[in-house]
C-alpha cells in the first residue's frame, strides 16, 4: 500500500498538453490539407463527444447547439474548428455534417470515425482561442482547460454527481465556463469581450513535483 505522503490527489484527467505540445500539433494541422485557409481571429473551437452510459448527444442537440455557434461566430468574425468523438452517434455526426459542412466559416470538420486525424484535437486546442465542449467525458474536459484556451462546457442531462463535482469544482476554479446550450453565444461573447484571467489545472506539475521528491 502507497504512504499517505505519496499520494497526489488530481482534480482531472492526467494529460500530454502543454505548450510545446500544442504547439506541434497546431503546425502539424496547419500544414496538412485539412484546414480551409487561414484562420480568422479568434478561432473558435468545437468538440463534440458522445454517448455514455447516462448521457447522448442527439440530433436535435446538434441543431440546436449550431445555432448557438454559427451565431457566437457571426457576432466575434471568427472562424470555428469542429471535431467529433469515436464516441458521437451516425445520427449525431450526420447532424454535425448537416450543419457545418458547407458553412462557410468552419475551417475544419473532422468526422473521428471517418477521419480520426492524429493532430486533429492538439491542433484545434492549440490554434483555437476559445474551446466548445461537450460536459460527458472528464478527460476531454481535463486536456481542454490545460491548454490555457477559454473553455465553455454546454450544460446537458444525465451526468453521474461524481461528474457533476468535477464540473463544479472546476467552475469554481475558473477552469472552464457552465453554460446551458441556448445561452452559449450570448456567454462566449461576452468571455471574450471581457477577457477574464484563465485559470488552468495543475495536475501535471503536481505530479511531477511528487515525482521528483520520491526519485
Amino acid at each position: 500500500m502507497a504512504r499517505k505522503s505519496n499520494l497526489v490527489v488530481t482534480e482531472g484527467a492526467l494529460n500530454l498538453i502543454d505548450a510545446d505540445y500544442l504547439s506541434q500539433k497546431s503546425k502539424r494541422l496547419e500544414q496538412s490539407n485539412l484546414l480551409k485557409g487561414r484562420l480568422l481571429k479568434p478561432c473558435i473551437g468545437v468538440l463534440i463527444g458522445g454517448n455514455s452510459k447516462r448521457f447522448n448527444i442527439s440530433q436535435q442537440d446538434i441543431i440546436d447547439l449550431s445555432v448557438q455557434i454559427k451565431k457566437t461566430a457571426k457576432q466575434l468574425n471568427a472562424d470555428i474548428l469542429v471535431s467529433t468523438s469515436r464516441r458521437t452517434s451516425p445520427a449525431a455526426e450526420q447532424a454535425v455534417k448537416d450543419e457545418f459542412i458547407n458553412y462557410p466559416r468552419c475551417k475544419l470538420l473532422v468526422i473521428a470515425n471517418e477521419n480520426n486525424h492524429p493532430d486533429a484535437l492538439g491542433g484545434i486546442l492549440g490554434l483555437s482561442d476559445i474551446i466548445i465542449i461537450s460536459q460527458e467525458s472528464i478527460s476531454m474536459i481535463s486536456e481542454a482547460a490545460s491548454a490555457e484556451k477559454y473553455v465553455v462546457v454546454f450544460k446537458g442531462l444525465g451526468l453521474s454527481k461524481k461528474h457533476r463535482r468535477f464540473l463544479e469544482n472546476y467552475r469554481d476554479k475558473g477552469y472552464i465556463y457552465l453554460k446551458e446550450a441556448k445561452e452559449l453565444a450570448d456567454g462566449v461573447n461576452e468571455i471574450w469581450l471581457n477577457k477574464p484571467k484563465i485559470n488552468m489545472p495543475k495536475d501535471n506539475l503536481k505530479v511531477i513535483e511528487a515525482l521528483n521528491k520520491i526519485l
